[in-house]
């Protein structure tokens, strides 16, 4: 059975987001003629998202749902049904964009409102309490301040909305769907290195919602270019250029240098879920996903001693300074002890 009080916040300003989201979409249509066609709009985004879950439940045994997976899949099936209605494709995308950034910025709200898709730890932000674990906080993040990064998407995809909506009724038809594309590709593509949930698939150091932009950042630019559109801008390929160089450049100096990764949400889940030890009991050494070696006891009641070290590598400036960063959050004072090619050895003091 579901709780709808334990997602009463999601669901609040999810449906507020769609309902909004359809009004102006409905507005805008008139110039265009296509109220009623707006309806199906709304029948295929909703039947899209509904059918994508399960197709993805029915494949690996649990429903998930990703904004950017949903986008790419819905969009397709608008592309689609405007072709089989014989409708004018580039407007319809134009209102499709606009509706999808204004129901996913108010939706994101209720993201925050129940801690789901929340960020990283940082030293000044949202604080939440041990209720929202259960509702898609991460159990290590309760109490620590994270970086509102569902605040920041929302506010940045109602203003992006706000501009494309002016795109639509003062250009031609298709610039306000890419307006929405590269603007939010951009802003995405930035937030995914603040967001702090750890499950969710990564691959050389770039998230799944990273990799989706970039593919499909080259896929419309080239389909745009090959067919000599008038959409087509050379801007496109200096955005598209410019995310091939630091995926590029960024995975190869991820795996050259493990330290790189040290911040990953995974990998920061992991660090702070190692607790110190008793002083009297054995020490147990943790390995992470990278690598790194970590043991930890207490000296006493308010202090403890962590090791870090690599194995058959060196551990860099440059990758203590994150590590101390992430125990920072959980711990009011450091002193490092020893320093280091080999370990380091850091004092924590509790907070």
């Amino acid at each position: 059975m579901i709780n709808l009080k334990r997602y009463s916040g999601y669901l609040l300003f999810g449906m507020a987001g769609i309902l909004l989201g359809f009004i102006v979409v409905f507005l805008l249509s008139s110039q265009a003629g296509l109220r009623f066609y707006t309806l199906i709009m709304l029948f295929i985004s909703i039947a899209g998202f509904l059918l994508l879950g399960l197709i993805i439940r029915i494949l690996s045994g649990s429903e998930d749902h990703t904004m950017l997976r949903s986008f790419v899949f819905i969009t397709l099936l608008q592309v689609v049904a405007a072709k089989l209605f014989d409708q004018p494709l580039w407007i319809i995308l134009d209102l499709f964009a606009i509706g999808y950034a204004i129901a996913v910025g108010i939706g994101r709200i209720g993201c925050h409102s129940v801690g789901c898709c929340h960020g990283k730890p940082v030293s000044k932000g949202i604080l939440y309490t041990k209720k929202y674990t259960v509702k898609g906080l991460s159990g290590s993040y309760t109490g620590i301040a994270l970086f509102p990064v569902q605040l920041t998407e929302s506010a940045g995809l109602l203003i992006l909305s706000v501009f494309s909506i002016h795109v639509s009724l003062h250009y031609t038809p298709g610039n306000a769907f890419l307006v929405f594309l590269y603007g939010y590709g951009c802003l995405r593509f930035v937030l995914e290195f603040y967001r702090g949930d750890k499950d969710r698939p990564y691959l050389f150091s770039f998230s799944e919602a990273q990799w989706t932009i970039f593919l499909y950042s080259i896929a419309m630019s080239s389909l745009l270019y090959i067919s000599d559109h008038n959409l087509f801008s050379f801007w496109m390929l200096i955005y598209t250029g410019t995310l091939f160089v630091i995926v590029l450049v960024w995975g190869i100096m991820g795996k050259i240098n493990p330290g790189l990764r040290f911040n990953e949400p995974w990998h920061i889940e992991q660090l702070l879920s190692i607790n110190p030890q008793d002083r009297n009991s054995s020490i147990t050494v943790y390995k992470t996903r990278l690598g790194l070696l970590v043991s930890a006891s207490y000296i006493d009641t308010t202090s403890a001693l962590y090791t870090f070290s690599l194995k058959n590598s060196t551990l860099k400036t440059r990758s203590l300074h994150k590590i101390l960063k992430i125990y920072h959050l959980k711990y009011s004072n450091q002193e490092i002890i020893h320093h280091s090619s080999e370990k380091i050895q850091v004092i924590f003091l509790q907070s």
